[in-house]
């Protein structure tokens, strides 16, 4: 027969061992157990305790609430809110943070390193952000590194910045170093797209909205420099002027394959999109021919 060494121990529903115990997984199961332990932990300390990140233990805890096991102590008027965020929301103090980092010998190296990747002091917001990258997000430091260095390239350095864009990371399930590299080349090769469609647009900068249209070019319709091209010198015969909402009015019906006719001016002979001819002529009267 056995028995317990201890005196006290933890009580644990019948049913999980009964109904769910091959279903869980260890990291589900460890959560309920530091959990039935103490209920005041949040899912942060939880991911330092088991080596994981603070979003998994979310969902760790979300598999025992759908199991009827836990409850979240919030009021039905909270529970109905929209989230914010699909990411846990840690709330840290900057001393917590810098204990949090000096335990972690990686971590420690990623903030030594920061002023030269961001080309700035750190400060306080850092050091949280740093913290929350890693348990939170679960970004491993070589890919936060490289995170940080990719934010100091586009010129958003701060520590507000640098957390939006590792929020945008996660949403697109960029977890990795390889797949943030894959990220960041189809980024720069959009960027010198920009670049150049804009030279040839003849404009200094490009707002959001145009940036929007320049990238469905490419990534939607494949289009070249050289239809590009076609479409302002088109739109120069019709408009005398570049319009960046008119060259993709261009573009779009070419696309389509629906030319539209335009009214003809006084000064060039133009017919359907990609006839336009650019010679001029001269006025006539009926009576001449």
């Amino acid at each position: 027969m056995i028995s317990f060494c201890f005196e006290k121990t933890l009580k644990l529903p019948e049913v999980v061992v009964k109904d769910y115990l091959n279903e869980c997984s260890e990291l589900e199961l460890k959560t309920l157990l530091l959990l039935i332990y103490s209920s005041d932990l949040n899912p942060l300390q939880i991911a330092q305790r088991l080596g994981s990140t603070a979003n998994e233990v979310e969902k760790a805890i979300d598999f025992w609430v759908r199991r009827e096991i836990l409850r979240h102590s919030k009021t039905e008027e909270e529970l109905e809110q929209p989230q914010k965020s699909k990411l846990c929301q840690l709330k840290l103090t900057s001393k917590e943070a810098v204990k949090m980092i000096s335990e972690s010998e990686s971590l420690s190296f990623v903030m030594e390193q920061l002023p030269d990747l961001l080309n700035r002091l750190a400060n306080q917001f850092d050091v949280v952000n740093l913290v929350d990258l890693h348990f939170n997000l679960g970004m491993e430091p070589e890919l936060i590194m490289l995170l940080l260095k990719y934010c100091a390239t586009i010129g958003q350095t701060s520590a507000r910045a640098i957390k939006k864009e590792a929020a945008f990371w996660f949403e697109c399930g960029i977890n990795s170093y390889e797949s943030a590299e894959t990220y960041i080349a189809r980024n720069n090769e959009l960027e010198h797209w920009h670049s150049e469609v804009k030279e040839k647009l003849g404009l200094a900068t490009l707002n959001n909205r145009q940036k929007l249209i320049i990238k469905k070019w490419k990534t939607e319709m494949k289009l070249d420099l050289n239809a590009i091209e076609q479409a302002i010198d088109t739109a120069l015969i019709q408009k005398g002027e570049i319009n960046i909402a008119y060259v993709n009015g261009i573009l779009v019906n070419r696309a389509k394959g629906m030319p539209r006719k335009f009214k003809q001016t006084s000064t060039r002979k133009v017919g359907y999109y990609g006839e336009a001819k650019r010679n001029e002529f001269s006025s006539f009267r009926v009576e001449d021919l």
